[in-house]
Formats: structure tokens, C-alpha cells, sequence
């Protein structure tokens, strides 16, 4: 059970995470290998050489422990519901928003749309040295509810990628993000561009 502070570390390649069923004494099965623990903490199961995947699941446990979000099951994902009202800034160019469909037999492919500020916020993060946690803190808190496992990935994934395909991206009016999930399933399991 991954429930300790995780520490910054280096980039790392980002497995698939496979279906698992959850520690909860209803055995709810869940999806992409995350589950709720007994104290209500987002748990991974996944490849444990998947650090900044940990990290993320550190960053949006933090979130709960702070109350910004709480996690519940939907539709065999573990997802995050938003319990405060997200403070957003006047006056910035573009918006903020988050939807999934489904790609056939290829998976679920996620979207989230983040506005300049927001954008310019996981930038600094990065070039501050943030990790997955932090990261993974902002897209939460940005978006409320969304699937742990896309928040997680999306984590890692921009920090594999760096901060500069953000910020080559963002032409003041932020980025628009994709994943599909599951990733092993395409050679191109995601894509960032202007909005």
C-alpha cells in the first residue's frame, strides 16, 4: 500500500496499469489498477517502478487530507470529486474543462482544457522542480472530478515530457491535453496542442 511521502525523482517510462480488485470489504472491482482504502486514501496497485505515478496518487491523497477532494467509485474507476469551489482567476484567456470518450476497442480517451493561468501554474511547478504529486494536485483541484488513474497519468506524462512542450503549446490562451487509456494499446497514446 503506497500511502508515504514519495521523493522527486527522475523520469521514468509509464506503464499500462491492469485491472484490479479492490482491498474494500465490498470487493469492488476497479479499473487501471487504483482503489479506495478503508480510510478513504486513493491506493495504486500498479507496476511499482512506476514512481511518478506514485507520486500522483501521494499529491491527490494530500488533496484529500486537505479536504479539497474526496475519492469515490463510478462506473469501476476511481474518480475525484471536488469538495471546495476551485478559485479561478479572472480575466484569463481560455477555459478549464474536462471530458472523456470512449474510442472502441481502444480504450477511454481523456481531454482536459487548461486555461493560460492554469497552464502558466503547472510550468512554474515544473521549472520549480514539482513532481507528479503536485501536478497531479493542480489537474484535481482544476477539475473536480475526474478519473484518478487520467489525473495520475497525465502527472507523469507531462513530467516525462518536460515543461517546454507546455509551454511551445500555450499561445495565451492555454492547452488542450489528451490521453488514451489504456496507453499500451497505441503508438501514440496522447497529444497536447494549442486552444
Amino acid at each position: 500500500m503506497l500511502r508515504s511521502a514519495a521523493s522527486l525523482g527522475g523520469i521514468v517510462s509509464i506503464p499500462f496499469v491492469s485491472e484490479t480488485v479492490a482491498a474494500k470489504s465490498d470487493e469492488t472491482e476497479t479499473k487501471y489498477g487504483y482503489e479506495i482504502n478503508d480510510n478513504g486514501d486513493l491506493v495504486y496497485n500498479g507496476p511499482k517502478d512506476s514512481e511518478h505515478i506514485e507520486e500522483a496518487v501521494e499529491g491527490m491523497n494530500e488533496a484529500k487530507d486537505e479536504g479539497k477532494i474526496e475519492f469515490a467509485v463510478e462506473d469501476e474507476r476511481v474518480v475525484t470529486k471536488s469538495t471546495s469551489d476551485v478559485k479561478i482567476a479572472e480575466n484569463c484567456p481560455g477555459e478549464d474543462d474536462y471530458w472523456n470518450s470512449f474510442d472502441g476497442f481502444e480504450g477511454v480517451r481523456h481531454y482536459c482544457l487548461w486555461d493560460d493561468c492554469t497552464t502558466r501554474e503547472i510550468i512554474d511547478k515544473m521549472l520549480a522542480g514539482a513532481g507528479a504529486s503536485q501536478i497531479a494536485a493542480i489537474i484535481t483541484g482544476v477539475h473536480g472530478a475526474i478519473p484518478a488513474a487520467a489525473a495520475a497519468e497525465i502527472a507523469a506524462v507531462l513530467l516525462a515530457a518536460g515543461w517546454q512542450i507546455l509551454d511551445n503549446n500555450n499561445n495565451g490562451e492555454g492547452v488542450e491535453f489528451n490521453i488514451l487509456l489504456p496507453m499500451w494499446l497505441t503508438t501514440d497514446p496522447w497529444d497536447i496542442e494549442p486552444q
